[in-house]
């Protein structure tokens, strides 16, 4: 995996646009790669050439539901001991989102980074900072303050994804996706071929999809398109923006078939709760 303070920057930028809210958002890496081909190379060299393709990057997404009547002692928890105790056991960046009206209130989603499955095989970072009698008192605690809490581990897909320069919105509009047995290679396609232009040419800044991988759905993509605010809803559908309704009426029927469920949410950052690498530690 990169490392550096830029590549953790880096890495905390797009998990901070990725979140798959109510199952899903990167760790390391949005970014396209592309192929290092010099532009007067014979064809057989720049075959040669070609970069390396990136390893895969994951992330875990943790969805909290916090019981209302406590939720001012969970986030005063957050803010005061777990994020003093991430950073002091070695965690570099957590992005965490919140429902923004509408969804499910009171939940909250927690991304961090999995550079290795193999530090699931080590203490945690909570242990690593207050020993395991001072994690087993946390615990009691947290527990007290929650309904429920369900972990997933995500893979970030970058070959269906894009950002534009310079873009930094604070809320998103996620939708997650499932998607019959078989039939997943022919919505990356769609989504490769159809979705990403659209969504390009409406002025988009940026739209991220990431793919279930443990935790959940085996056939789940959660697709992030990023928005300003709430006034930038009422500008209506990408799709319509680019293609008209006749167009976007077109590439809506080309999803028949390709997804038995389809859920839709707003979701709103939460710098409080997060760690941003960029920012000094309080």
């Amino acid at each position: 995996m990169p490392s550096g303070n830029a590549n953790t920057l880096h890495a905390f930028k797009r998990a901070v646009l990725t979140l798959a809210i109510a199952l899903a958002f990167s760790a390391q890496g949005f970014a396209q790669t592309a192929a290092a081909v010099p532009a007067k190379a014979p064809a057989k060299k720049a075959a040669r050439s070609k970069a390396p393709a990136e390893p895969p990057h994951f992330m875990s997404l943790q969805i909290v539901q916090v019981k209302p009547d406590r939720l001012t002692e969970w986030q005063d928890l957050q803010k005061n001991e777990t994020i003093p105790g991430l950073r002091k056991g070695g965690v570099t960046w957590r992005a965490v989102w919140q429902t923004a009206i509408f969804g499910r209130a009171y939940e909250y989603v927690i991304i961090q980074p999995i550079d290795k499955f193999a530090q699931y095989d080590q203490d945690s970072p909570l242990t690593k900072a207050w020993g395991a009698e001072g994690v087993r008192a946390y615990g009691e605690r947290v527990r007290g303050m929650i309904d429920s809490s369900h972990t997933y581990a995500l893979l970030a897909r970058p070959d269906l994804s894009y950002e534009t320069a310079n873009f930094a919105p604070k809320m998103a509009v996620v939708t997650i996706v499932q998607v019959p047995p078989g039939r997943h290679l022919q919505l990356e396609h769609f989504i490769k071929t159809d979705v990403l232009p659209a969504m390009k040419k409406a002025g988009v800044g940026g739209y991220y999809v990431s793919q279930s991988i443990f935790g959940g759905n085996a056939y789940e993509y959660t697709a992030v398109m990023m928005v300003d605010d709430f006034a930038e809803l009422d500008k209506g559908s990408p799709y319509v923006r680019a293609l008209g309704k006749a167009g976007a009426d077109r590439l809506l029927q080309k999803v028949t078939g390709l997804a038995t469920k389809v859920d839709r949410i707003v979701s709103r950052y939460n710098a409080d709760l997060s760690i941003d690498p960029s920012a000094p530690a309080k």
